[in-house]
């Protein structure tokens, strides 16, 4: 294998997508795509296991987990050959063990609930979204330790952000953030 591209045999992936104490995660899509080119995807069944059909070529397989407390691990390489099948082995999900915690206010430092604030992972998979409590405004999203973006999405009319993007760098111990002001 060269730079990390997996050697397959066959024109089909398959694999199992287990939490890391070895619980097998059911109802999870699995995709394989070329960048942005064709691809195909499946869920995995109750063992965890998927099954995936597509054309010879290079393929990027990536999780989309179905629970709040794990996330995506990063995509795997690999490279199909025409008319043979590969078992991609099992790939472990990521555990969301950190958190980014705040609150979010309008202009005169008053608290806006029913705000979606959302994450995304810079250079790997992994999103995030919570809404601020109606009372406080304060939020807490889960994700796993990483660099993250990070940005209030007001959903009523009449409220802008009047920021911009956070970026934070997460450990495994919570990080406390101040995100824009909306108004």
């Amino acid at each position: 294998a060269e730079d990390g591209i997996r050697d397959v045999e066959r024109s089909r992936g398959l694999g199992d997508v287990y939490k890391r104490q070895g619980t097998a995660v059911a109802n999870t899509w699995v995709d394989a795509h070329k960048g942005m080119g064709p691809g195909n995807g499946a869920n995995t069944n109750s063992n965890g296991e998927f099954s995936i059909k597509v054309p010879a070529g290079t393929y990027k397989i990536n999780v989309m987990p179905n629970t709040s407390d794990y996330g995506s691990p990063a995509p795997i390489k690999v490279k199909v050959a025409d008319g043979n099948t590969t078992d991609v082995g099992t790939i472990y999900l990521k555990s969301r063990n950190a958190h980014i915690k705040g609150s979010v206010t309008d202009s005169a430092g008053n608290a806006v609930g029913n705000v979606a604030v959302n994450a995304w992972q810079y250079n790997s998979p992994g999103w995030a979204m919570a809404f601020t409590d109606n009372n406080t405004g304060q939020y807490d999203l889960t994700l796993s330790s990483g660099t993250w973006g990070v940005m209030v999405m007001p959903m009523r009319p009449g409220f802008t952000v009047t920021g911009s993007v956070t970026m934070l760098l997460v450990s495994l111990n919570s990080s406390m953030v101040s995100l824009p002001s909306i108004s």
